[in-house]
């Protein structure tokens, strides 16, 4: 499990607040850059403005998605990447509203992609290293670094 606490994270929700707080004529689009007729994995761009009058956003920002899995993505893959495409350009613009860039719903991908902890028996035992000098044991640090040989 990743070690991050995910109440240090701010919410999309909350830098979008703020976005139309600092911005009340500002604009947030959303395009689709995925093919509509493959939507198993979709990829969105979000794009904010600062004003109604702009051609060039102020920001954009982009995720992907792929449907299923745990939490929003068994049900509903396509709004969740919208969102996240839109506070990934809130944080582009500079809208961060806490310490860290990523926001709360993009570390819950990472918390919901993340494999789980594996216990020490999941590994190979390490190897064991000796000297490379015929007839010396292999404990004295020195003799290891020079020319160490590992054996399987």
């Amino acid at each position: 499990m990743p070690r991050f606490n995910l109440d240090d994270y701010v919410d999309v929700n909350t830098r979008i607040d703020t976005f139309w707080e600092r911005f009340p004529g500002g604009r947030i689009v959303t395009e689709l850059l995925s093919d509509p007729n493959h939507l198993d994995r979709v990829v969105v761009m979000a794009s904010v403005f600062r004003d109604n009058d702009p051609v060039l956003p102020a920001a954009t920002g982009l995720a992907f998605e792929d449907a299923g899995g745990p939490g929003a993505n068994q049900t509903s893959h396509l709004e969740n990447c919208e969102t996240s495409a839109i506070g990934r350009a809130l944080a582009n613009l500079g809208l961060e509203t806490s310490r860290h860039r990523p926001s709360r719903q993009e570390m819950e991908k990472v918390q919901r992609l993340s494999p789980p902890p594996q216990g020490p028996s999941d590994f190979p035992p390490a190897p064991r290293v000796t000297s490379s000098t015929p007839g010396t044991p292999g404990t004295g640090l020195g003799r290891i670094f020079k020319a160490p040989v590992v054996e399987a």
